[in-house]
């Protein structure tokens, strides 16, 4: 949940890729910043399109964090894998240009079909 906030708002989404469960996401907004944001504006849309085009927010920068993580019973029933399976979870939160926190959001991936690749440059 967001830092100092009592209400907020929370999405849950369950993506699939290639008609299979690959990721659960959950993201939380401070429910003061998103008014009249329901489920029929977030349909087929993307979160920071909507968060964009209806409430002209633009995220400044993120830090994340990866971990490795045991799925619960209910998140292995989601992602149609075994129980206690292992995961990978990126925890992020978002930042607008001035500092205040924009979304926190985790993600849990499915470990048999997520790779995760990193460029670096010198």
């Amino acid at each position: 949940m967001l830092p100092d906030q009592s209400k907020v708002v929370e999405i849950k989404r369950l993506r699939y890729v290639d008609e299979l469960p690959y990721a659960l996401e959950t993201v939380w907004l401070n429910h003061d910043k998103v008014p009249g944001l329901t489920r029929e504006k977030l349909e087929g849309e993307s979160l920071y399109t909507v968060l964009k085009n209806q409430y002209q927010y633009h995220p400044a920068y993120a830090r994340q964090t990866i971990e490795p993580i045991s799925l619960n019973d209910y998140e292995s029933k989601l992602l149609g894998v075994p129980n206690h399976s292992l995961a990978i979870l990126f925890s992020r939160t978002t930042y607008l240009e001035k500092g205040e926190i924009m979304e926190f959001t985790k993600c849990i991936y499915r470990t048999d079909r997520y790779k995760y690749e990193i460029v670096l440059q010198p």
